[in-house]
C-alpha cells in the first residue's frame, strides 16, 4: 500500500515539472519513431526494393556502426555544448532523414545507397541524443529536478525491436524508489 502511494507521489510531482514533462513526452515520442524506423527501413528495402539478405544485413549493420564509431567522441562533445539544442537538433535531423525516404519513394527515387545513407545518420544522430538526454536531466536547476525522474526516464524509452525489454517501463523492478542518503542523514 504505502510503495503505491509513493509511486503515485512521484507522478503527481512530476506533472509539475514543465522542463521535464516537455522532455519525457518528446523523448517518448522520439523513441516511437526510432522504433518505427527500426522496422520500416528494412520492410522498405525488402517490399519496395526487393532487397537480399545480405543488403538487409548491411542496412542493420549501418544502423549501429556509429555506435562503435562515434559514441565515446558524442559524450565528449556533448559534454562541452549546451545539451537542449542537440537534443532538438538531433531529433529534427532524424525526422528529416526519416522524411527522405517516403519523399523518394513518391518521386520514384528511392534506392539502397540512400536507404544506407539513412540509417547510418539515423544511427549518428542517435548516439548524439540519446549521450545529451541522459545527462540532461542532472544538469536541470534544483528547483525544477523531479526526484523521481530516473523511473520516468526508463518508462519513456521501449525496448529494442517488437518484444521489447522484458520489464520495460519499470526501473524499480517492483520496489519503491528510494534515494541513497548518508547514515546520519536519516529523516
Amino acid at each position: 500500500m504505502a510503495e503505491r502511494l509513493v509511486r503515485r507521489r512521484a507522478s503527481l510531482v512530476l506533472l509539475g515539472h514543465g522542463d521535464f514533462l516537455k522532455l519525457w513526452s518528446a523523448q517518448t515520442i522520439s523513441q516511437l519513431g526510432s522504433q518505427i524506423s527500426l522496422l520500416a527501413l528494412p520492410l522498405a528495402a525488402i517490399i519496395v526494393l526487393g532487397a537480399s539478405a545480405f543488403e538487409v544485413a548491411l542496412l542493420g549493420t549501418l544502423e549501429f556502426l556509429p555506435f562503435l564509431l562515434f559514441a565515446l567522441p558524442a559524450g565528449v562533445w556533448v559534454d562541452r555544448l549546451a545539451r537542449r539544442p542537440i537534443l532538438v537538433l538531433a531529433d529534427l535531423g532524424r525526422a528529416a532523414a526519416l522524411a527522405s525516404v517516403p519523399v523518394a519513394y513518391l518521386l520514384d527515387g528511392l534506392a539502397m545507397g540512400q536507404l544506407y545513407a539513412v540509417a547510418f545518420l539515423v544511427g549518428t544522430l542517435t548516439i548524439f541524443f540519446d549521450v545529451a538526454y541522459q545527462s540532461y536531466v542532472p544538469s536541470l536547476p534544483r528547483r525544477s529536478r523531479p526526484a523521481g525522474g530516473g523511473q520516468c526516464q526508463a518508462g519513456g524509452e521501449p525496448g529494442r525491436g517488437a518484444g521489447g525489454w522484458p520489464g520495460a517501463g519499470r526501473s524499480d523492478r517492483g520496489r519503491a524508489h528510494r534515494p541513497l542518503r548518508h547514515p546520519a542523514r536519516r529523516r
